[in-house]
């Protein structure tokens, strides 16, 4: 089934921060980005189902058994879903704010089947902290995602230390009781990993931020410099096409005079060889001039002026002397 080239529409203000043109791209990116993270969670999904097989062979409580085989269900209706959205129904609208809050559902869940506060997947917060800042480019917009690993920190946490949330360490991992009775170590890990959430969250912000600043200027001092350059073309073509339209009439006079004296110079000679290279020459160069005319009309306006008839007369007499005799005027 052929998969649609085109980008999801960017939802309205998760862009703002970019101009149009930088905001296109932007989502060109993300897009780029969500198709690798497609592959990327259906991998992990498949790590989840095996370690959902462990749990089904070696760990005795069952409502472990289930809790996990629950997430493992929903992570993989998530991706199936993901893939309905690109390739059946073709660029479904897909929101982050809700992309994000189900992520960190399914993480949250995976990390308090695993051990809670205990579990060796609850770093997973943090690389996705930083990614939710990188998305939306605001701390205060990512509030709302970061209360989720926090808040569940700090329950697992409180949970360990008082006993009012059951051990769900994996019993196949072989850890024993481990810290879990140490309020100290519970007290710090908990903090340790909030702080590093937090931290992801403002560097993440950060980094967007700053990526946005540098592709600001570069994006401006592009548009600057191809201004400066369209600015110069005008000027050098206003000047050629001048050039080539105050070129053309005395051309023109001079190609009527060599008519004239190619005319009157005795036939067969080499002078009147010489005088028709010469009239050729000069209607190759009116051609060339004709042609680039043609391409560009020139770009100046005309300035009025009182000038005297007469004058005006005999110069066009003049320049055109040659050019009726050509024609028999």
């Amino acid at each position: 089934m052929k998969r649609s080239q085109e980008p999801d529409a960017a939802p309205p203000g998760l862009h703002d921060d970019l101009p149009p043109d930088l905001a296109e791209a932007w989502a060109r990116v993300a897009e780029r980005f969500l198709n690798q993270s497609f592959v990327i969670r259906n991998v992990i999904a498949l790590v989840l189902t095996g370690v959902f097989l462990l749990f089904v062979f070696l760990e005795p409580a069952r409502w472990k058994v289930v809790w996990m085989g629950l997430t493992v269900v929903a992570v993989w209706s998530f991706a199936a879903y993901d893939y309905y959205r690109r390739h059946v129904a073709r660029n479904l609208p897909w929101i982050p704010e809700l992309v994000a809050v189900t992520i960190l559902l399914f993480l949250t869940s995976v990390v308090w089947i695993t051990g809670g506060i205990e579990s060796p997947v609850i770093m997973v917060f943090i690389p996705h902290s930083i990614i939710l800042g990188m998305t939306f480019g605001s701390f205060r917009r990512s509030i709302l995602f970061l209360s989720i690993p926090v808040a569940f920190t700090a329950l697992f946490t409180a949970g360990g230390i008082t006993g009012f949330l059951p051990s769900t360490t994996p019993a196949f991992l072989g850890l024993g009781d481990g810290h879990e009775g140490g309020p100290v170590y519970l007290l710090v890990k908990g903090a340790i990993v909030v702080i590093l959430v937090t931290s992801g969250t403002l560097g993440g912000t950060r980094l967007r931020k700053t990526f946005v600043r540098s592709t600001r200027e570069t994006f401006e001092a592009r548009q600057q410099a191809l201004e400066d350059l369209a600015s110069r073309n005008r000027e050098i073509l206003s000047v050629s096409s001048t050039l080539a339209h105050e070129l053309k009439n005395p051309l023109a006079s001079i190609q009527g005079l060599a008519q004239i004296m190619a005319k009157a110079a005795p036939g067969g000679g080499k002078e009147a060889e010489r005088l028709e290279v010469m009239r050729r020459e000069i209607a190759r160069m009116g051609a060339i001039l004709d042609g680039f005319r043609s391409f560009s009309l020139p770009l100046v306006g005309l300035t009025a002026r009182p000038e005297s008839l007469e004058r005006i007369v005999r110069d066009v007499a003049g320049l055109n002397e040659g050019t009726a005799e050509m024609r028999g005027i």
